[in-house]
């Protein structure tokens, strides 16, 4: 929940480094976790979801309204009965080994993706084939219509759908990658990659940005530095130190408790990197005691106050944030809100009456 939010929300960074030119060309970043798994296929960890955005490109993406957009796409159509997509690619587009990207790559990896992503497992009983026409067309056909073809294809979150080279698209779905090579505005440095240390990305100068200006995460993606080194600090202070003297650019999360002394320093912007707010679910699992009782769910929603869990989590309305007890069973797909207001005794009073809860 954390990692999402801080993700979409908070960043800090350097309004002047004085460190001169290096500046210009390198930006080091606190990343808020490791990365230690580089294929996002395999996992929805916010790290390695990043690490996908830097060094592979996809079909669709977002833009700041959350619309899909085409990114590696350079034109589609849609049948009338919205049954078959004709989608072709941007000229320009290039893997880091100097290979065109082709729709042999694209079909095999949105073909992994859709093992592994709850929305591409959603589309899937939907899709009938892929087919590629020729190196820079294919065509999805349908069953039936879906959607949300364009936003499935457009996603950055959980699993997004990005595109690999064939060889590695092939690989298990529940398997990891044995190289990391995309086509996107980044080159990820495996000499250099350092776990629990530092991950080190390289500029592609080889990659053609689309015309459109940066919306989102749709648009032009422009490498404004030749290098990115992602600089693993777990300690609050250090993290705080470090930026204050110049040795980093971003933190990209920081604990709650050093935003009052970064706030002081003239030379730290403290600032919202996104207006996007994030959801957090607290959801009991019902198949065992003691919330497998209603009873006991809805003490727990008694029991819960947003603003302590919000003001723990974040400590500052200024970063948004929402949560919500899901109180039903899933079939039911219902939430219990209106209990939220009561009292802690009335809490109390729910899970003596549902006779399951212990301690």
């Amino acid at each position: 929940m954390a990692k999402f939010w801080l993700k979409l929300g908070l960043a800090l960074s350097l309004v002047a480094i004085p460190i001169g030119a290096r500046a210009e060309k390198v930006l080091r970043v606190v990343p808020h976790a490791d990365l230690k798994i580089v294929d996002p296929y395999t996992t929805t960890a916010t790290i390695t979801l990043m690490h996908g955005q830097m060094i592979y490109d996809q079909l669709f993406a977002w833009n700041s309204k959350l619309e899909p957009k085409p990114q590696m796409v350079d034109s589609y159509q849609i049948s009338p009965d919205r049954l078959v997509y004709t989608f072709t690619l941007r000229p320009g587009l290039k893997f880091h080994d100097g290979q065109p990207v082709t729709t042999r790559d694209v079909i095999a990896s949105l073909k992994r993706w859709m093992v592994r992503d709850v929305l591409g497992q959603a589309m899937s009983p939907f899709v009938e084939e892929f087919t590629a026409t020729d190196d820079k067309t294919f065509v999805l056909r349908l069953k039936q219509p879906f959607g949300f073809v364009e936003t499935a294809l457009a996603i950055s979150a959980g699993t997004a759908p990005v595109i690999m080279r064939e060889k590695d698209a092939l690989t298990d779905p529940y398997k990891n990658i044995s190289e990391t090579i995309g086509s996107g505005p980044f080159k990820f440095v495996a000499a250099e990659w350092n776990p629990g240390a530092k991950t080190v990305y390289e500029k592609n100068k080889d990659y053609v940005p689309r015309s459109d200006p940066p919306d989102g995460t749709a648009g032009g993606k422009i490498a404004k530095v030749d290098r990115v080194e992602w600089i693993v600090l777990p300690d609050p202070f250090t993290k705080s130190s470090a930026i204050q003297r110049g040795e980093v650019d971003i933190i990209d999360q920081l604990p709650n408790d050093q935003i009052p002394v970064l706030e002081k320093s003239p030379d730290v912007v403290l600032d919202r990197t996104s207006f996007l707010a994030a959801i957090g679910y607290i959801r009991p699992n019902h198949l065992y005691p003691p919330f497998d009782n209603p009873k006991a769910r809805q003490a727990l929603a008694l029991a819960v106050d947003q603003e302590e869990y919000l003001s723990a989590a974040f400590g500052d309305e200024r970063w948004p944030m929402l949560l919500v007890l899901c109180l039903r069973q899933p079939e039911r797909n219902r939430s219990r809100f209106g209990t939220l207001s009561e009292t802690g005794s009335g809490a109390r009073q729910g899970a003596a009456r549902g006779g399951r809860l212990q301690g």
